[in-house]
């Protein structure tokens, strides 16, 4: 009978589930927000990026080329921060919650792009293009490369490609409920036992 009542629904159960399941969304919104930014500028950038780490088969002398790339990388810099400011509200809110969102939701598919050091890989998804991730891939492998005649090693790397699907979606947003639930059901029951208490 305390089972039954204490897995009984009521309204108030449904408010934490129901925020958790609003985060998330956002989340999702969010990721492919920045993600469809970042497919206009990354594999122009990662062009001339890799000019940069070419520089050993460019002329020395041909400094023309050398600045025009740089201050072309500068403008796209520049370019690509103007858009995402313009979705300011949307990525510093995104940012603030992908967080509390990774301890409540340990399969939460976070943004591969963010990196293996951050984000459980697992579970982790690509919000960019394919194409934006094959120039991303394409320009770890010439860094790599180049670090290896240079005192400082970089190694980056990515996972696998992988998207969003509708099941992994879907098996979120029931993790999410079925755990908001629960919780929302043992603030209640404390709550109620602690009432009585006093009461008495």
């Amino acid at each position: 009978m305390e089972i039954k009542a204490f897995l009984r629904p009521e309204w108030k159960k449904m408010i934490l589930p129901l925020i958790f399941i609003l985060i998330f969304m956002f989340l999702i919104y969010s990721s492919y927000t920045i993600a469809s930014i970042g497919d206009d500028y990354i594999c122009e950038y990662c062009e001339f990026t890799d000019i940069i780490y070419d520089i050993h088969n460019i002329d020395q002398n041909d400094t023309l080329t050398i600045n025009q790339t740089v201050t072309k990388i500068e403008n796209l810099s520049n370019n690509f921060k103007q858009d995402i400011e313009k979705k300011e509200i949307i990525s510093t809110y995104g940012l603030i919650f992908i967080g509390p969102m990774m301890i409540i939701n340990p399969i939460y598919p976070g943004p591969c792009e963010l990196g293996d050091s951050l984000l459980n890989t697992d579970f982790c998804v690509y919000y960019t293009s394919e194409e934006s991730y094959n120039c991303l891939d394409d320009l770890s492998e010439k860094i790599e490369k180049f670090s290896e005649n240079s005192p400082i090693i970089m190694m980056i790397s990515f996972p696998e490609y992988k998207q969003l699907s509708i099941f992994n979606i879907v098996a979120n947003l029931i993790f999410l409920f079925i755990e908001g639930y629960l919780i929302s059901s043992i603030i209640l029951l404390i709550y109620r036992k602690l009432d009585k208490l006093i009461k008495k």
